[in-house]
């Protein structure tokens, strides 16, 4: 059994979703509550603190917004088990709507 994680963010969508290829099958392909990973992305050149968001087969799904990906990234930086829970999937017109809740683990 997993152990209970702090919540850190109780929801916020991925960033950057338009621009992933087949967003839409691999959001989709996703169930509730899925395990979602994050990687500081270093050698982004528009943000320093850009932090990827990866599906369980290390796809990228996006970005964790501007709004929160500063504290996420040190945390990551800092060798802290930061992850993200899916929690909502929405087609909006051409664009997929992803909604995570973000947690810290032990």
């Amino acid at each position: 059994m997993e152990p209970t994680g702090i919540c850190l963010i109780e929801q916020t969508a991925i960033a950057g979703t338009s621009h992933v290829d087949d967003i839409r099958e691999k959001a989709h392909g996703l169930e509730r509550g899925a395990q979602l990973a994050f990687e500081h992305d270093l050698r982004n050149p528009f943000d320093p603190w850009a932090v990827k968001v990866l599906d369980g087969k290390r796809q990228r799904l996006g970005y964790v917004s501007c709004a929160h990906n500063e504290v996420v990234a040190r945390l990551l930086d800092g060798g802290k088990r930061v992850v993200g829970r899916l929690r909502r999937v929405e087609d909006v017109e051409s664009w997929t709507r992803i909604e995570m809740g973000v947690y810290l683990y032990d």
